[in-house]
């Protein structure tokens, strides 16, 4: 890419992020933006583990343990044991999915005893 249409690309963002012609969805206050989490819960009862994303992890671990989420719903009371920020949400879903896709209760299990 050349130099002139480089900076050209660079205007035309900064033009559209200041309200010209685009809408985030994110919710902004002042400098701040909210960012994404990937997180790991893990049963209190049983020691599974429970791989998801989200914008606010309080409120997302309230209805784990609330009974108001599927896969979790019955299974009694969970803690959160691991966590990773991202700026978007497209980043914390594709890790979240490369941690399922792994299907390895000791890759999961390593994350957490080495984030301590």
């Amino acid at each position: 890419m050349s130099r002139g249409r480089s900076s050209a690309l660079v205007r035309t963002l900064a033009c559209q992020a200041r309200g010209r012609g685009f809408k985030s969805r994110r919710p902004r206050f002042g400098m701040f933006s909210f960012m994404f989490y990937l997180y790991i819960l893990q049963n209190e009862k049983d020691k599974g583990f429970y791989v998801g994303h989200s914008q606010n992890i309080k409120e997302r671990l309230k209805r784990h343990n609330e009974g108001r989420s599927g896969y979790t719903k019955g299974k009694g009371n969970w803690k959160l044991v691991y966590l990773e920020e991202y700026p978007t949400k497209a980043e914390a879903m594709r890790r979240e999915k490369e941690i399922k896709e792994k299907k390895s209760r000791k890759y999961i299990e390593y994350l957490v005893r080495t984030s301590r």
